[in-house]
């Protein structure tokens, strides 16, 4: 029987929160120093922190870790600190390169770059970090404008706009939870900044990628339902590895269970 738990990164909020998210993690690793020796060890959340102390830990004990959910950081794959430390689904190293090369296809040499900083997972400082060595990899690239936004606040993101408006006119956006998108794009719409002029590529770093629970697309969203949110998701490209799932939460992770317990 193989070990399945959910680990999360110490939240840098306040010391409540940090204790309360320590303990998962120390739980985790207990978890695999006890209960799970001699059996691979599956990882559900591969959030940046408790991925890599896990995966540390892991190869001590010469335990195979396997991580599935969200995109992970590309580190993950370094062979030498991580060897036995492997992911089920495409990491962030990869994204960045499909982006790259979206970029190229059209033409596309210069571009903003706006991400979140969730101060817990981290999915989006990972996501820049690799996003930086894939532009400088391909080459032909350059980012204009990077900025870090508070998605979650109206004011904040219409002030990163407004700055968007005056630098570039294509845009690649990582956020790192699904709701905050719809209210962007509406913001842009409101701005006028949805016209053709306008591009926005979304690299779906949130496993779910684009459907909701109710099997939505994001610009079919009941709460936001009009004319001006499909209007707003015409100028958008969406990256995502998982736009085959319903729910990757639902479908997919009890797919994933049936096979772990074999």
């Amino acid at each position: 029987m193989c070990e399945i738990f959910e680990i999360r990164a110490p939240a840098e909020k306040s010391s409540d929160d940090w204790d309360a998210n320590k303990a998962k993690l120390h739980s985790a690793c207990a978890c695999i120093s006890t209960k799970a020796l001699g059996s691979d060890c599956h990882t559900k959340r591969s959030s940046g922190l408790a991925a890599f102390a896990v995966g540390s830990i892991a190869a001590s004990y010469n335990i195979a870790n396997f991580l599935w959910g969200p995109v992970p950081s590309s580190e993950l794959n370094d062979e030498e600190l991580y060897p036995l430390t492997a992911t089920v689904v495409i990491d962030a190293y990869r994204i960045a390169l499909a982006v790259t090369c979206l970029l190229k296809h059209f033409i596309w040499q210069e571009f903003a770059f706006f991400y979140a900083l969730n101060r817990e997972d981290k999915p989006c400082q990972y996501f820049e970090e690799d996003m930086e060595r894939a532009v400088n990899f391909v080459g032909g690239l350059t980012v204009t404008f990077k900025r870090i936004v508070d998605f979650d606040s109206p004011q904040a993101v219409q002030q990163a706009l407004r700055d968007f408006k005056s630098r570039a006119r294509i845009m690649v956006v990582c956020f790192d939870r699904r709701y905050q998108i719809v209210p962007f794009m509406l913001a842009a719409h409101n701005q006028n900044m949805t016209t053709a002029e306008y591009v926005y590529i979304l690299p779906m770093i949130i496993a779910r990628g684009y459907v909701d629970e109710q099997g939505e697309y994001l610009w079919q969203s009941s709460a936001q339902a009009g004319h001006s949110l499909k209007e707003a998701f015409s100028r958008v490209i969406l990256l995502s590895s998982v736009c085959s799932y319903s729910t990757l939460s639902g479908r997919a992770y009890a797919t994933m269970r049936l096979y772990l317990h074999e």
